[in-house]
């Protein structure tokens, strides 16, 4: 069980930072001033993509149930782990920094494009469909892990250095 989680934790967060430490993507400009037009179209975007199910997903992705144990006082430790998400991702706190990310990151033309297509049918349907994407993209990560953790334990026996002895 433990070597299942440290290459749960490996896969991850290891591999991927260690994936961009050899391919460092360039770093993509940021408006260091968002206008307050700019603010405000992200906020609405931020709104418009539900952030308090949005940070629940991600919540739920990351989150192993079986850490919590089972039974009815692990299940009530999950439901107030998940109302606190619910409650964190919904507050105006959180509204306002990821407007503040959003705005720092595209301009208003962008922004308005973004809101654009969140408005069609398809746009409507990423929205409606996200929480489940991203559950179903972390339990295919885990799966994969899984799957490969020989490899990923071969390949850090290579990598990590041999065990100090002891005297």
């Amino acid at each position: 069980m433990r070597i299942s989680r440290i290459l749960l934790v490996c896969a991850g967060l290891a591999l991927p930072v260690a994936v961009q430490a050899q391919n460092p993507p360039p770093e993509p400009a940021r408006i260091a001033n968002p206008t307050p037009a700019a603010i405000a179209l992200s906020r609405e975007l931020v709104t418009l993509m539900n952030l308090r199910e949005a940070g629940l997903a991600g919540l739920r992705a990351a989150m192993n149930p079986a850490q919590f144990g089972s039974g009815p006082e692990a299940e009530a430790a999950i439901r107030v782990v998940e109302q606190w998400a619910m409650d964190l991702f919904g507050s105006e706190e959180a509204l306002a920094g990821f407007s503040r990310v959003y705005a720092e990151t595209f301009t208003e033309a962008e922004l308005q494009e973004i809101l654009v297509f969140y408005r069609t049918p398809a746009g409507r349907h990423l929205l409606a469909e996200q929480p489940y994407l991203t559950m179903r993209g972390a339990e295919i990560g885990r799966q994969l892990a899984m799957a490969h953790q020989a490899d990923l334990m071969e390949r850090l026996s290579r990598k990590a250095p041999p065990p100090a002895k002891s005297n």
